[in-house]
């Protein structure tokens, strides 16, 4: 079990923070240390849902389009009416 949680955060923190850094030039720690206090609310409601307006409100900040936020948005609002 230990070798699987090695190996999700060495693919996170390698392999996706290299495409992070190599596509926009952010840090995958300053990208953690930015979202922290989401994480820290989905990790102590045990659900997503209570951290998406904040999230929604820092990624419009961030600089992501209102096309690419209505999509995500939309995306997370059919999920939950499929009950997924």
């Amino acid at each position: 079990m230990l070798a699987f949680y090695i190996t999700c955060a060495l693919f996170v923190f390698v392999v996706l923070g290299t495409l992070l850094r190599f596509v926009t030039g952010l840090s995958v720690f300053k990208l953690a240390r930015y979202l922290g206090r989401e994480y820290l609310l989905i990790v102590a409601t045990s659900s997503s849902e209570s951290a998406l307006p904040s999230l929604l409100e820092k990624m419009e900040r961030a600089g992501c389009s209102t096309a690419v936020i209505d999509a995500f948005n939309a995306t997370v609002a059919r999920d939950h009416e499929l009950g997924a």
